[in-house]
């Protein structure tokens, strides 16, 4: 799952970070440091019209996560596996509605 939600820095971001979720025109969150996900998932089940991105650099974390997206079938959120720093830095301006710093 994770090659279907995985940002790539490495291109240029879009004009609107909302333009990375098919059919939506609304907020885009970040949570920096989802840990196992638990509270990133909860936020998507919550807000079903608010797409979110989750920004992790350990493997566990990632794995733990995607492993709740697919048994939650969520679908609003994309993944960094990388530096907050660095997805901050290609994010276009003013594109998060807002950020959540859970584990730095």
């Amino acid at each position: 799952m994770l090659p279907l939600l995985a940002l790539d820095i490495a291109t240029p971001a879009p004009e609107r970070l909302a333009d990375l979720f098919e059919g939506h025109i609304g907020d885009v969150r970040l949570e920096i440091g989802f840990g196992g996900g638990e509270h990133l998932i909860a936020e998507a089940r919550a807000f079903p019209d608010i797409r979110f991105i989750g920004c992790e650099p350990y493997v566990n974390g990632m794995a733990k996560i995607l492993t709740q997206i697919e048994a939650q079938n969520v679908g609003n959120i994309r993944l960094y596996a990388g530096d907050a720093a660095e997805l901050l830095a290609w994010a276009p301006p003013r594109s998060l509605a807002r950020i959540d710093l859970i584990h730095p």
